[in-house]
């Protein structure tokens, strides 16, 4: 009983970080032209258009770990939720 409670909260928990990681995506790829027409206008290397990438690129990560979360709690494989602790243990770190 208590283990299936605690895998649907896990399954839900996935499904936002999926969603988040989503969102992510979204702002990047909406911001990403804005900002490659501002640095061509100004002339200026400010990296503006490196920070929606950035965006687009962790977007793409977390949806993805998300995503395998989501199954490795349903089929019950810890393999797979050992894969998404550690994905998202680097991913924590590494920023």
């Amino acid at each position: 009983m208590i283990f299936s409670c605690i895998k649907f909260i896990f399954i839900f928990l996935n499904t936002l970080f999926w969603v988040s990681g989503l969102a992510l995506v979204l702002v990047g790829a909406m911001s990403w032209p804005t900002y490659t027409e501002v640095e061509s206008f100004t002339h200026m290397s400010q990296g503006l258009s490196h920070t929606s990438i950035l965006l687009i690129v962790v977007g793409i990560i977390v949806s993805l770990l998300a995503f395998l979360g989501s199954i490795g709690a349903w089929s019950n494989s810890r393999l797979l939720l050992g894969l998404v602790f550690t994905g998202f243990l680097m991913l924590i770190l590494s920023l």
